[in-house]
């Protein structure tokens, strides 16, 4: 992907989407991690983060326009988010499927 290919300026209905989708990510997220997990503090935070950026993103999407783009390029790796090679790597040369697959192949 190219830097002129990024939505640095996504219209009102993809800051909708985004919104929407990030309140319904992290709700799910924090009641896991604070009724199956008990892990209060974080389910807490989680559910606070959800609420904070999705309903500003589900009333007045302008508002979080930065959270997107800035989302959208640590997602690409262009600002050092995990990449899909580097996850590769983890995988194949960590897990013990990684090892037998590496080892039947030599």
């Amino acid at each position: 992907m190219n830097w002129s290919e990024f939505p640095l300026n996504p219209g009102g209905r993809t800051l909708r989407q985004f919104g929407g989708a990030w309140l319904a990510f992290f709700s799910v997220l924090g009641a896991y991690h604070y009724f199956a997990r008990a892990h209060h503090s974080l389910g807490l935070a989680l559910g606070l983060m959800a609420f904070l950026v999705g309903l500003p993103g589900l009333v007045q999407p302008r508002l979080v326009k930065w959270v997107f783009v800035v989302s959208t390029l640590l997602a690409s790796n262009r600002l050092g988010g995990f990449s899909t090679r580097a996850g590769g790597n983890v995988f194949w040369n960590s897990q013990p499927a990684g090892v037998l697959v590496r080892s039947s192949r030599a």
